[in-house]
């Protein structure tokens, strides 16, 4: 299988040896590359009982992490994922199968019917991922993207070398930069909803609602001033 599985992993010490080992699982051939974002846990020592590739990423930050794994992924697809148990193995070989028809897939957290008891995705929160998703999709003029945030998504590796020095962000709002330079490239992209599931461990970035609001600001922020810089 022709596929690099990317982590951004601080602090995952619970899950991610379970969460590598079920990827492979499925396919050992597949290649996959854990990036170490200055975790001060044990996830170093879990990560090194695995077939996965460890690096570190002395840089903090989660857009951070997701760049280095991108540049060091060597297979045709990539897959970017967080295994922090709110995703499921599983579903990266359900969006694959879309692969062969669009050039990019993305995964949705916002469906209903794809929330499962505790996962961090309240009213409020699925609300303000849709209306974020929905002013970046308007004004970019792209297909019904309806999650700004969801890490899961599958792109390709020569995309990645087109777009890779328009990636600045290295922090939590990473995810809309990465999007809309992708829908600038005029691929085609489809959304698929995914499981969402209860964190194992603790959240970094979605810990509290004014985190989040500061996370919603910043990504509406970048997605204008990627508007103006490409009208």
């Amino acid at each position: 299988m022709n596929l690099s599985v990317v982590l951004p992993i601080y602090n995952e010490e619970i899950n991610v040896k379970k969460f590598i080992q079920s990827v492979h699982f499925v396919n050992k051939s597949i290649e996959i590359i854990a990036v170490d974002n200055n975790s001060n846990d044990n996830s170093k020592i879990e990560i090194k009982k695995t077939n996965a590739k460890y690096y570190f990423c002395k840089k903090k930050g989660y857009g951070a992490a997701i760049k280095l794994g991108l540049s060091k992924a060597t297979k045709n697809l990539i897959v970017i994922c967080e295994p922090d148990g709110t995703f499921k193995a599983k579903d990266i070989f359900k969006l694959l199968k879309y692969i062969k028809t669009y050039d990019c897939v993305f995964g949705t957290r916002t469906n209903v019917n794809y929330i499962y008891k505790g996962a961090k995705m309240n009213f409020l929160y699925r609300i303000g991922n849709m209306l974020v998703a929905k002013l970046m999709q308007y004004l970019f003029r792209t297909t019904n993207i309806t999650d700004v945030g969801c890490t899961l998504k599958i792109i390709r590796k020569s995309d990645y070398r087109k777009i890779k020095n328009k990636l600045t962000v290295n922090k939590s709002h990473f995810q809309p930069e990465l999007m809309i330079n992708l829908f600038l490239l005029k691929k085609k992209i489809i959304e698929i909803p995914v499981g969402y599931y209860r964190r194992i461990g603790y959240s970094k970035i979605s810990n509290n609602y004014l985190n989040t609001t500061i996370l919603a600001i910043k990504m509406i922020l970048l997605i204008l001033l990627l508007r103006l810089k490409n009208i």
